[in-house]
C-alpha cells in the first residue's frame, strides 16, 4: 500500500529499518479480503477504514506502529490511489489514442486528392476529398489525446482530516515538504493544496476520458454511414458475423464505439453533479458518488482507445465508390460554383429550375452561354482548398 511503512517518505521520521520492518507485516493486497472490505466499507463510507483495522492489528506491536496513516485520512488514501489507478489507465488510453491518430494521419494522407461526395444535415452538399474527411478525425481524436496528456501527472491528495495538513504537521516540519514528497514517492503530482472538496480535477479527469469516448463515436458515426452497402465508401478490416444472416458482415468495431460514446455522457453527467454537490469541507455523499462514475469513465475511455487504434489501423475507402457516389449526385453538387460563374447570364432562381430539371445539363447549357459548362461542372475543379488544409492538419498534430 503507498501510504504504509516503506511507501512513506523518509523525511516522516521513521528509521528505515522500522519502515521495511512495517511494510513486511503489512504484505501485499493478495493478504486482505478485497469482498470482506468491500463488504465493510458501507459502514465508514469506504474502504479504507476496514482496511486500516486490519493493517493495523498487523503491525500491533511493532516499534514506529503509529506511524501508519499518521497525518492523513481516509479521503487522501481513496483519492491519490484513484489518482494512481487513474494515471495508469490515462497512459494506456494516451498511447493507443497517439497510436490510432498517427494511423488516420496516414490513411488521410495516400487519400488526399480522392474525391467524394460532402454531405451536410444528411444531404448531398459538395465536392471533398476522402483525405479531409479523415485528417479532420485525427484531428479530433488527437485534441482528446492531447487533453489527456495535458492532465499528466495526477495530483496527489494530502489534506488531512479537514483538507489543513495539521496531522501533518505533527509527522513532520515543514508539513507541506512531507506533502510534496508524497506525491514524489506516489508519482502524482503536487498540487500544492489539498482539492478535497474543490473537485475540478476529477471533473477534469471525467471530461478527458469523455472527450475519448466522443472523439471515437464522432469517427465512428462516419464509418458506420460509408459501411451501408447502399453507400460503400468504407470498410472495417475483418467485419463482424451475424447469427442469422450469412450474408452479413457487421462494422462491428464502429458499433461498439459508437456505443461507448453514448454511454460516458451519462456518468459524466454525474461527476459533473457531485462535483458542483462537494459541500463543507469533506462531502456527505458526493464524493463517493465519484467513484463508479469514474470508473465506468475510465473504462470508456480505454475501450474507445482500444477500438480506434484497431479500426484506424484497418479502415479500407473505396475510392472508386466515392466517385460514383459523387457523380450520382448530380450537377447540384457544384451549384453553388454555377451561380457564381454563371451570373449576368442567370439568375439563381433559374439555375435552380434547370438543376431541379429532367435532364438538368441540357437545361443548364441553355442558360451557360459561352461558358465552359464542362469545365465547371467537373467536381474535381471545385474542392477548394481541400488538399492544402489536409496538409495543414496533418502538419499540426501533435507529435505522439
Amino acid at each position: 500500500h503507498p501510504f504504509a511503512g516503506g511507501g512513506q517518505p523518509r523525511d516522516d521520521g521513521v528509521p528505515a529499518a522500522a519502515a521495511e520492518a512495517l511494510a513486511a507485516a503489512l504484505g501485499s493486497a493478495d493478504d486482505y479480503a478485497a469482498a470482506e472490505l468491500a463488504a465493510a466499507a458501507a459502514a465508514g463510507g469506504n474502504p479504507v477504514i476496514p482496511w486500516l483495522a486490519a493493517a493495523r492489528e498487523r503491525v500491533a506491536g511493532l516499534d514506529r506502529s503509529t506511524a501508519l496513516h499518521a497525518g492523513l485520512t481516509s479521503q487522501d488514501v481513496m483519492d491519490s490511489a484513484l489518482m494512481l489507478l487513474a494515471q495508469d489507465a490515462l497512459e494506456a488510453v494516451a498511447a493507443r489514442a497517439a497510436d490510432a491518430v498517427g494511423a488516420l494521419a496516414a490513411l488521410a494522407a495516400r487519400e488526399r486528392g480522392t474525391l467524394c461526395l460532402a454531405r451536410t444535415l444528411t444531404q448531398p452538399a459538395l465536392p471533398t476529398t476522402a483525405g479531409l474527411r479523415i485528417a479532420q478525425w485525427a484531428a479530433g481524436l488527437d485534441a482528446a489525446r492531447q487533453r489527456i496528456a495535458a492532465l499528466l501527472p495526477l495530483p496527489v491528495q494530502a489534506g488531512g482530516a479537514a483538507g489543513t495538513q495539521a496531522g501533518y504537521g505533527l509527522v513532520a516540519q515543514p508539513a507541506e515538504a512531507l506533502a510534496a514528497a508524497l506525491a514524489a514517492e506516489l508519482g502524482l503530482a503536487d498540487p500544492g493544496a489539498p482539492w478535497q472538496t474543490n473537485r475540478q480535477p476529477v471533473l477534469d479527469l471525467a471530461v478527458a476520458c469523455a472527450g475519448i469516448a466522443a472523439a471515437g463515436q464522432r469517427i465512428a458515426g462516419d464509418v458506420l454511414i460509408g459501411a451501408r452497402p447502399e453507400v460503400g465508401e468504407l470498410a472495417e478490416s475483418g467485419g463482424g458475423e451475424s447469427s442469422a444472416m450469412p450474408q452479413k458482415s457487421n462494422p462491428t468495431v464502429s458499433v461498439l464505439l459508437h456505443r461507448t460514446g453514448i454511454q460516458a455522457p451519462g456518468a459524466l453527467a454525474t461527476i459533473a453533479s457531485a462535483v458542483g454537490a462537494s459541500i463543507d469541507d469533506r462531502a456527505d455523499g458526493a464524493w463517493h458518488a465519484e467513484w463508479p462514475a469514474l470508473r465506468a469513465l475510465l473504462l470508456d475511455a480505454l475501450t474507445a482507445s482500444r477500438l480506434l487504434a484497431e479500426l484506424a489501423a484497418g479502415l479500407r475507402v473505396d475510392a472508386a465508390r466515392m466517385g460514383a457516389n459523387l457523380e450520382a449526385a448530380g450537377p447540384g453538387v457544384v451549384g453553388e460554383r454555377l451561380v457564381h460563374a454563371l451570373r449576368g447570364r442567370a439568375t439563381r432562381a433559374q439555375i435552380q429550375a434547370a438543376l431541379a430539371a429532367p435532364n438538368p445539363q441540357s437545361a443548364l447549357a441553355a442558360l451557360a452561354g459561352g461558358a465552359d459548362l464542362a469545365a465547371l461542372l467537373d467536381p474535381a475543379g471545385y474542392t477548394g482548398r481541400a488538399e492544402a488544409l489536409t496538409d495543414r492538419i496533418l502538419h499540426t498534430l501533435a507529435p505522439s
